[in-house]
């Protein structure tokens, strides 16, 4: 399952804040939260992304940051909170990170702001974009 996104918002955003987004940020949370995940608020991550914590403290969480340029204008990626060495230990959340991707999908997709929603793995590229996760 794919568990980056990129998309286009017709939201309106401070381009002198830092990090760029908070109301992009704080509308995917609280989207997120209608769907009935626990989703904290968008907070502050090392001035360059928002991130969202699903289902608190060691839980995946989602970082969404500008990305700026007109194909791209946003990122949305999800993360494992299992590190090298609980991976080691044979610990995964994947289960979690793609139910979290599902939902993320559900938000965007049913989101009127939203638009050239665009999946894919890893680095941005030509091959491997999909419409849904």
């Amino acid at each position: 399952m794919r568990l980056n996104v990129t998309f286009q918002t017709s939201l309106p955003f401070d381009m002198d804040e830092q990090p760029i987004g908070s109301a992009v940020g704080e509308r995917i949370s609280v989207r997120l939260r209608e769907l009935g995940l626990a989703a904290s608020a968008a907070e502050n991550y090392e001035d360059f992304a928002w991130m969202i914590e699903v289902g608190g403290n060691r839980a995946p969480y989602l970082l969404v940051g500008y990305v700026g340029d007109e194909q791209f204008e946003w990122l949305a990626q999800v993360h494992t909170s299992v590190g090298w060495f609980g991976r080691l230990r044979g610990k995964s959340d994947q289960n979690e990170c793609e139910r979290i991707a599902l939902a993320l999908h559900r938000s965007l997709t049913t989101d009127d702001t939203i638009t050239n929603i665009k999946w894919h793995d890893g680095e941005f590229s030509e091959v491997g974009w999909s419409p849904e996760p």
